[in-house]
């Protein structure tokens, strides 16, 4: 089901709950502030089954929206872990034909997803110095000058079919 649709669905579903509010609304105004006046006994069981039959509707209507954008997100969160399998394995596959090691493979990637040379050290159990040369080794082996271009090969690769 289309967005507009999904928001065409939803709107009908607040329309019709607050057709169902207002009229209990009413009659509460009326028993409540209005005792002068008398309503009928008809007017009050007419407005009573229009409320429900609102609100029923409206409830009705909601579920169905939120099943279906249920049902429409968990589509869309399988379609972007599978993108990010992808493009973990496309940067995977660019470090091996690099010839990176397999410790520059994980700093390659912690590098990637923004971590701080002393983080890399610290999650790894490495000294900075450490880090650092695998570091100069990855920027030497893939012909990049620093951390920027790295980041900005892969989302080259990640952006080019748009």
């Amino acid at each position: 089901m289309s967005t507009k649709r999904l928001r065409l669905l939803l709107a009908f579903s607040f329309f019709a709950q607050a057709i169902g509010l207002l009229l209990y609304g009413y009659q509460l105004w009326v028993l409540v502030f209005a005792q002068s006046r008398q309503i009928s006994w008809v007017f009050y069981e007419i407005t009573e089954i229009a409320a429900f039959v609102a609100l029923f509707v409206g409830t009705i209507v909601s579920v169905i929206a939120f099943r279906r954008l249920s049902e429409r997100t968990e589509r869309l969160e399988s379609k972007v872990d599978a993108a990010a399998s992808r493009f973990h394995d496309v940067i995977v596959d660019q470090f091996k034909a690099w010839g990176f090691t397999e410790a520059e493979c994980e700093i390659g990637m912690l590098m990637i997803k923004g971590m701080s040379i002393a983080e890399i050290a610290e999650l790894r159990g490495r000294s900075q110095a450490t880090v650092k040369a695998q570091n100069s080794s990855i920027y030497q082996k893939s012909g990049l000058a620093n951390r920027a271009q790295l980041v900005s090969y892969f989302v080259e690769e990640l952006t080019s079919g748009f």
